[in-house]
């Protein structure tokens, strides 16, 4: 009979510690949402003014333990981090957001945050003028970027095969000086790269390489299905930071050029470029829809992708798709 009543209290011991214990553990657990951007661009301008008015962290302050901010020069980072858990949200171009997708990350776009134009520029003393010029050029392009695509479509356009141009993939923080030294003869690249080379006069864009780049906001469908909350959050602070900045557009340009460490001359030009009122409608939709046979044909994507690969990338349900509204 005491054995029985000892046995009884061991147990009691043993499910108060273990019920302690598993407290204390999640008391220990902290809830991180890490945002990242792929490289830095002037059309992330929704992301960055909430950074700036720590609009983010105020809206996600009782929700989540901490907030983190990270940029990522490479797409096999950017998949090794949403992997690894480290990364929850993506601020980049649609193409390598796909890309990532059709790597086996599962992320959806929910915001759209511009719709930009992205250029090829070629050194000014080649005297090239438009994308059929470019046969046997160096030209440099970040791979698996939206400007990658836009280099090969423009080319495609053009009637040029890449395997007629000596395609260089580097990043801008390379490009730029092989660019300026004249390491590389072209650069397929968005703003605010574009114009800061104009603006020295170190760079002139060329006829027909301008393609339509959709930058985009996409979130881990992980952190979507267990906290669609954190992500109709951040969906309502991007569209007020919008709003912001069609409101205020110099206070804008003024606070993005610092951010960037960039001349804000450089930012006002390339500012024009930019639509902040794009949504997620139909021709956002089609333009992935268009894309996706392109991607497959370059080898950025499988061949084969299913038929509904770009319904299944986009969420339209955090109001990616409505009209902005004060």
């Amino acid at each position: 009979m005491c054995k029985q009543i000892n046995l009884k209290i061991l147990s009691l011991i043993v499910l108060v510690f273990a019920s302690a214990c598993n407290q204390k553990d999640s008391r220990n657990t902290k809830k991180i949402v890490a945002f990242g951007t792929f490289s830095s661009a002037i059309d992330y301008s929704p992301f960055y003014i909430a950074q700036h008015f720590g609009w983010i962290e105020e809206e996600l302050s009782s929700i989540v333990d901490s907030v983190v901010f990270r940029e990522y020069d490479n797409l096999q980072s950017i998949t090794g981090a949403f992997d690894s858990g480290d990364l929850q949200f993506l601020f980049a171009a649609a193409p390598p957001v796909a890309v990532t997708k059709a790597r086996g990350v599962d992320l959806s776009i929910f915001e759209l945050s511009a719709t930009l134009q992205q250029e090829i520029l070629v050194k000014p003393n080649l005297g090239v003028s438009s994308v059929s010029d470019l046969r046997g050029l160096r030209i440099a392009v970040l791979q698996g970027t939206s400007s990658h695509y836009g280099l090969l479509k423009a080319l495609e356009q053009a009637g040029i095969s890449s395997d007629q141009i000596e395609l260089n993939f580097m990043e801008p923080g390379i490009a730029q000086p092989a660019f300026e030294r004249g390491d590389i003869d072209g650069w397929a690249i968005w703003p605010p790269f574009v114009e800061e080379q104009v603006i020295e006069e170190k760079g002139v864009p060329v006829r027909g390489g301008d393609q339509v780049i959709q930058s985009v906001a996409a979130v881990s469908e992980n952190l979507e299905s267990q906290n669609p909350d954190i992500v109709r959050a951040v969906a309502s602070v991007l569209r007020r930071a919008k709003v912001w900045i069609m409101e205020h557009p110099e206070d804008a340009q003024v606070i993005v050029a610092r951010k960037l460490s960039l001349d804000p001359s450089v930012v006002e030009l390339a500012w024009g470029k930019h639509d902040w009122g794009s949504r997620l409608d139909n021709s956002f939709k089609e333009d992935i829809d268009n894309k996706i046979p392109f991607l497959e044909r370059n080898d950025m994507l499988r061949r084969g992708t299913p038929s509904d690969f770009a319904d299944n990338l986009i969420n339209a349900a955090y109001g990616g798709s409505e009209p902005l509204s004060k």
